[in-house]
């Protein structure tokens, strides 16, 4: 199950199982068959037949049901529905004017786990189809103000990189002053450093 599930949370609301799947049906199109499987509290977990599916929805996202966020997570062995809370959540990041010497699938992920965990690194990033923006999908407390920027070091030269978030559930959207400093040097990439 761990590779077809994933588990969604909306906080505040508990849709009836008929209005979920008739969502799901319009906003997604699944091409393949879903089990919906009700939890508490406005949880659910979604089971794909179609891995296509799975991995669609979760890069198309996030996704809104009527203004409330829906919080994804992926399936994990013996996860407790009751027990749950949502403080972590993938949330995707946009990088607008990276400079061309930091477009590089390790040096995203250094910048993902400098500001959480990384998820995903969109691989269109790494063919070079998007010249404008890299995106990146990173698990994030949404507790805390998130980030605005991360320093990125090359040859003695810093280079500070906005991030933007989308739609980004954060209660302290506001305080959004807090930087993260990144080093880029030559040993290779060890933890929150990034390879050149």
């Amino acid at each position: 199950m761990k590779d077809h599930a994933l588990i969604y949370k909306l906080i505040g609301i508990w849709p009836s199982k008929r209005d979920l799947i008739k969502w799901i049906q319009l906003k997604w199109q699944p091409k393949g068959h879903i089990d919906l499987k009700m939890g508490v509290g406005g949880f659910f977990i979604v089971i794909f037949t179609s891995l296509e599916d799975k991995e669609r929805f979760f890069l198309n996202g996030p996704y809104f049901y009527y203004n409330v966020g829906l919080f994804t997570r992926f399936w994990k062995e013996f996860y407790n529905l009751d027990r749950e809370q949502f403080m972590v959540a993938p949330i995707w990041v946009e990088i607008f004017s990276l400079p061309v010497n930091f477009w590089d699938p390790k040096i995203l992920e250094g910048i993902g786990n400098s500001i959480g965990r990384i998820v995903k690194v969109v691989d269109s990033n790494c063919r070079g189809r998007y010249t404008s923006y890299a995106r990146i999908c990173v698990y994030m407390n949404i507790t805390e103000p998130p980030r605005e920027f991360v320093e990125l070091e090359y040859q003695d030269e810093v280079w500070q990189q906005s991030l933007d978030y989308e739609h980004i559930p954060f209660d302290a959207e506001d305080v959004m002053n807090m930087g993260t400093y990144v080093s880029l040097e030559s040993n290779g990439f060890c933890g929150n450093k990034l390879p050149r």
